[in-house]
């Protein structure tokens, strides 16, 4: 090993105090005064120290999620209902320039947990994956502009300041859909061995039939509404944009999904032309994702008077009547 001496500790030092001057002119020009950066690094650092989090350094010592990003948009937040065509909304925003941190919020519907996705290839029933408790300003100061993370996150209005200058892509997607492929997604998981207690799984395994959905609405459909109650808050704010997940994956016509997936662009403050937009649907519809159940689901294939009443019983109607 090389012995160090102390010019080159002096040298070390002076590049870490010029770096500590780049950091406080670059957040004076942002707009931020003394105190509330030197809170802002005191508490970024506390926290990462406590959790053990694993993060990037940036070339300026700044931890990061991951490195990357782009200049001149937001920080963005994907937030959707489960089974509502998050994975896809993901690689549409890869797609068409943004940055995945690389992190799963919510991913079992409780606040402030982070499954971290950066180190492990996407699984099914999320094999390799660790969880963390951390919460959404914790993840944001940790974002860099041009970079955006997923989940199934609980609406609480004290949220509210955590993102500040965050835009929010929420998806959308017809909630007679989002119940069959939940079904199937659970269908998966049982499988795989994942236990659901206290819920009837019995289900599971049988042929797709009407009674098969039936069974299912009445053990985890209350779940499910529970989860929109929950989660579909976000699609109200201001800052939020409604990616349609029919108008994408199920178009009248593919002129309809270019303009949507325009629309989204614009949102963003990336520029796409014409024939760019069409690739990316191209590459990106249909493609083997993270929770892909091997097919769209068509709620009309397996619905029925039962299942709309049962629909009616747990209160789903309120949902789609907003």
């Amino acid at each position: 090993m090389a012995r160090r001496t102390d010019s080159d500790f002096r040298a070390v030092a002076e590049r870490l105090a010029r770096v500590e001057q780049q950091i406080d002119g670059l957040t004076r020009r942002a707009g931020f005064g003394d105190a509330r950066l030197s809170d802002h690094r005191k508490l970024l650092y506390e926290t990462l120290h406590r959790l053990s989090f694993p993060v990037h350094l940036a070339k300026d010592g700044t931890p990061v999620l991951v490195d990357g990003g782009r200049s001149g948009v937001p920080k963005f937040l994907l937030i959707s209902i489960p089974r509502s065509g998050t994975h896809l909304a993901a690689e549409l925003l890869r797609a068409v320039g943004l940055i995945s941190a690389g992190l799963h919020l919510s991913a079992d519907g409780k606040p402030n947990t982070v499954q971290d996705r950066r180190f492990f290839l996407p699984t099914p029933t999320g094999s390799g994956w660790k969880n963390y408790d951390l919460s959404l300003a914790e993840i944001i100061r940790l974002m860099r502009p041009g970079q955006f993370v997923q989940g199934h996150i609980p609406f609480s209005p004290d949220l509210t300041a955590a993102v500040d200058r965050v835009a929010v892509v929420y998806v959308d997607r017809n909630l007679r859909d989002v119940l069959i492929s939940s079904m199937r997604f659970i269908e998966q998981l049982a499988a795989s061995g994942v236990p659901f207690v206290g819920l009837d799984t019995s289900w599971c395994g049988a042929s797709d039939t009407r009674a098969k959905l039936t069974q299912y609405l009445r053990s985890f459909g209350p779940g499910v509404a529970d989860s929109i109650e929950s989660i579909s808050p976000w699609q109200a704010l201001p800052e939020a944009f409604t990616l349609e997940f029919d108008r994408i994956a199920k178009p009248r016509h593919v002129g309809d999904a270019i303009e949507h997936l325009r629309e989204l662009t614009e949102f963003i403050g990336i520029e796409q032309n014409e024939d760019q937009l069409a690739e990316i649907l191209k590459s990106r519809v249909g493609a083997q994702t993270a929770t892909w159940t091997g097919r769209l689901s068509n709620f009309q294939e397996l619905w029925s008077d039962e299942a709309e009443q049962v629909f009616d019983e747990i209160g789903f109607r309120r949902f789609t009547e907003a």
